[in-house]
Parts: structure tokens; C-alpha cells; sequence
């Protein structure tokens, strides 16, 4: 597990295939709206947002596949700096 949020948990994968880093974020599927997020998501292109891979569903959870991007998180970088106002 590399990081936990309000609707997730995210895990740090191996792809065996192609030997690289993927982000599995499992969400349970009482989580209304997850499926809308994930095709918004797969649209979007930016060096800061993860590519989307795959969305696969089980009984309980969602988990959708995501290029790993390393690197300190976004709450942690806001601790750190504090927040800016522009």
C-alpha cells in the first residue's frame, strides 16, 4: 500500500509483461460517480496526472490501473509549503 484516501486505497504493482510500475487504486463500489471520474480521467493529459490504463470491477471494489508516478503527494506538498494564493 502506498497511500490511502477518503474513497480509496492505492497500491504499488508490477506489470510482469512489461516489467514497469502501475498505481492500483481499489475503491468500493458504493463509491456513486467512480466510473464518471475514471472516463474523465482517461481523457486528460498532463505531466502532473497519471495516465489511466484499465478499469476492472469485482463484487466489492473498483480498481482502475494507472501509470505510477513517483513523487511526494499533493497533501504532503501542501504541508511543506503552505498554501499559495494567486
Amino acid at each position: 500500500m502506498i497511500g490511502r484516501g477518503r474513497s480509496g486505497t492505492v497500491f504499488l504493482a508490477r506489470h510482469l509483461g512489461l516489467d514497469e510500475e502501475r498505481a492500483i487504486k481499489r475503491v468500493r463500489r458504493t463509491e456513486s460517480g467512480f466510473i464518471q471520474e475514471a472516463a474523465l480521467l482517461k481523457r486528460l493529459r498532463h505531466p502532473g496526472i497519471p495516465i489511466i490504463y484499465d478499469l476492472e470491477i469485482d463484487e466489492n471494489y473498483y480498481y482502475l490501473i494507472e501509470e505510477y508516478l513517483c513523487g511526494e503527494p499533493l497533501h504532503a506538498r501542501i504541508e511543506t509549503t503552505g498554501r499559495t494564493h494567486t
